[in-house]
């Protein structure tokens, strides 16, 4: 007998926790705006989070170039990868300017595939006198010169940055002329942003662009 009130007792309290439990589930459910609520600030939270790992990766990076997200606030020079691009590299790092050799693409390098330099309009004179003078040594196919405000007129995100190998096929679309000798020994005698500038655009033929900017 003793065994089977024990019993009963037992099966009694599994029958009142289930109820409490109903009654919990209950309050739970019927306060579910307000859990759904602080669910909604974890997925804010998420979202930026998601957000932030696309612009690293570079997924969202044309809107953040846009934006200025990003951009680079010292004179830095990147150069095409090739075989000899470490040797340039380090001659442009003597000159005390940040120096970055870009990953190879999945297309070669070839003299006449990278044959431009894109010069931000923030790069120091001398630096970038020196560095057209080394690039000729190690890009022996450079031959079309723009200013950054040109190639992206949208933008202010490059005005720091002298890329040296950059393709011609995007010079051509742009409508440069390609350099001479001349234009090029012209260079030694630049003293002034201006005269360089003015160098540079002469060789511009904005009229024959194959490409909107």
């Amino acid at each position: 007998m003793r065994f089977l009130n024990a019993q009963k007792a037992w099966h009694r309290r599994i029958m009142l926790c289930g109820a409490r439990s109903v009654s919990v589930g209950h309050r739970l459910s019927g306060n579910g705006r307000r859990s759904g609520s602080s669910g909604w600030i974890s997925q804010g939270g998420v979202r930026l989070l998601l957000f932030l790992i696309l612009v690293l990766t570079g997924i969202l990076l044309p809107g953040c170039i846009t934006l200025g997200i990003g951009k680079i606030t010292e004179p830095t020079v990147r150069l095409t990868w090739h075989e000899k691009s470490t040797r340039c590299a380090i001659l442009i790092r003597d000159l005390d300017v940040k120096v970055e050799i870009l990953e190879p693409d999945r297309l070669p390098y070839s003299p006449d595939a990278n044959g431009a330099i894109f010069i931000g309009t923030r790069m120091p004179l001398n630096e970038t006198l020196e560095a057209i003078r080394f690039a000729r040594y190690y890009y022996l196919g450079v031959r079309y010169v723009a200013l950054s405000d040109y190639v992206h007129p949208e933008t202010d995100y490059y005005e720091y940055e002298m890329r040296i190998g950059a393709s011609t096929n995007e010079a051509l679309c742009l409508g440069l002329t390609p350099w001479t000798e001349a234009d090029f020994n012209r260079l030694e005698t630049i003293q002034s942003q201006e005269e360089l500038r003015a160098l540079i655009e002469s060789r511009y033929e904005p009229d024959n662009q194959l490409c909107a900017q």
